[in-house]
Order: C-alpha cells, then sequence, then structure tokens
C-alpha cells in the first residue's frame, strides 16, 4: 500500500503550486491544523492556534500564521462585536490547494 503514497508523492510534486514551496515546513503543518479544524466546523482562534506548542512558541506561531496570511491562504478577522478575539479562516486560495491535494489522492488510488 505504500505506493499509493509514494505515488501520491510523486503526483504532488508536479502539481504544488510554486507560492506553497516558498513557505517553511512548520507554516505548511500549522496550514493542515487549521484545515482541519475547518473541516471539523470548528473555528479556530489566534489564542488557541498559540497552544500548539509541539510547533513551537506562541512568538514562532505568531510568525508562521502572519506568513500564512501573506501567502493569502487564511484570513484573520473578528465575528461580531468582539474585537479582543480574532479567529482564522482559509482563504479560497488554501481551499483550491486542498482540493488539489484530494485530487492528487484520488489520482494514486486510482493508479493502483
Amino acid at each position: 500500500m505504500h505506493d499509493v503514497y509514494i505515488k501520491f508523492l510523486q503526483i504532488i510534486e508536479t502539481l504544488e503550486p510554486p507560492l506553497l514551496k516558498n513557505l517553511s515546513p512548520t507554516a505548511l503543518f500549522l496550514l493542515n491544523k487549521i484545515a482541519v479544524k475547518d473541516f471539523m466546523k470548528q473555528q479556530l482562534n489566534v489564542s488557541q492556534l498559540m497552544e500548539f506548542k509541539s510547533l513551537g512558541s506562541p512568538t514562532n506561531l505568531h510568525i508562521k500564521l502572519d506568513e500564512l496570511r501573506h501567502a493569502n491562504l487564511v484570513l484573520v478577522t473578528n465575528i461580531g462585536t468582539d474585537r479582543r478575539t480574532k479567529y482564522i479562516f482559509l482563504t479560497q486560495l488554501a481551499k483550491d490547494y486542498f482540493q488539489i491535494y484530494s485530487h492528487a489522492m484520488w489520482k494514486a488510488v486510482e493508479s493502483k
């Protein structure tokens, strides 16, 4: 079964948008964590993101969040009237990125 995963890696190597190649591995891992929360319909705020200590210090996580914002992969904004809490949302570009990966996964499975 590992052949499917290797095939997937081969496919995404050719499909990966150049924009994402400039992101650090930590920023990409953080994007994945944000996407999982989004998929589970759980709104993630910046304070909760800072609790992902396995990815680094709060300062480092903030830097990586800014990296994702500057790459237009996430949007950080308030909801309602509470200006103290900022929530993180995937942009359409990020959703397109995950759609590309999903399609690549299907191609790898189908090629087996």
